[in-house]
């Protein structure tokens, strides 16, 4: 790979990097205000599962863009890694300033409030989980920093990026030019 071929995955990356970090803070908003509607909560997930699906469809999208629509397995991994890397940066922006100024606890208190029902508590003693822990882990909520909370998140976007490139730049190699496959095709 060449230096300006090295730049144009970096440049392409960066740009689907933030269009997926805005479908990121999209789903993301759409889980907060999930708890108030079961349809938001509904279309959060939805949105989230499509997430690989998306920066797959961007990875095609980059391919077909090279000199004969050609990719290496190594380029797609690369391209698909560099994209979740510069989305989460962006998406772990955006998350700091929702914990840091907006949240103001919400997040928190709604799940706190979900351990409480009498269905999560008889689920909770089902699985041997002890009433301690439970407090434990509610109090360890209310208390966490924004910053911690942003950098877990990101860590984990990440770590789905480097598993989930690896079938989707399998899915998308391809190391003969489109007119060889298309001619090999016809025959």
């Amino acid at each position: 790979m060449t230096q300006t071929e090295l730049q144009e995955l970096h440049r392409r990356a960066q740009m689907d990097g933030l269009l997926m970090s805005v479908w990121w803070s999209v789903c993301f908003y759409m889980y907060l205000y999930g708890f108030l509607s079961p349809m938001l909560s509904m279309a959060s997930t939805l949105s989230t599962l499509m997430i690989p699906f998306l920066t797959g469809s961007r990875l095609r999208r980059y391919r077909d863009s090279l000199p004969g629509k050609m990719i290496s397995f190594r380029r797609g991994v690369a391209f698909y890694v560099m994209v979740f890397f510069y989305a989460s940066i962006v998406f772990a922006l955006v998350q700091y300033v929702y914990f840091a100024f907006l949240d103001n606890g919400y997040l928190a208190e709604h799940y706190c409030q979900l351990m409480q029902t009498d269905q999560m508590k008889e689920m909770l003693k089902a699985n041997g989980i002890p009433k301690k822990m439970v407090n434990e882990m509610m109090d360890e909520m209310r208390n966490i920093k924004p910053s911690s909370f942003v950098l877990s998140v990101a860590w984990m976007n990440l770590m789905l990026g480097v598993m989930a490139s690896v079938p989707f730049a399998l899915i998308h190699r391809r190391t003969r030019p489109k007119q060889e496959e298309e001619t090999k095709n016809e025959r």
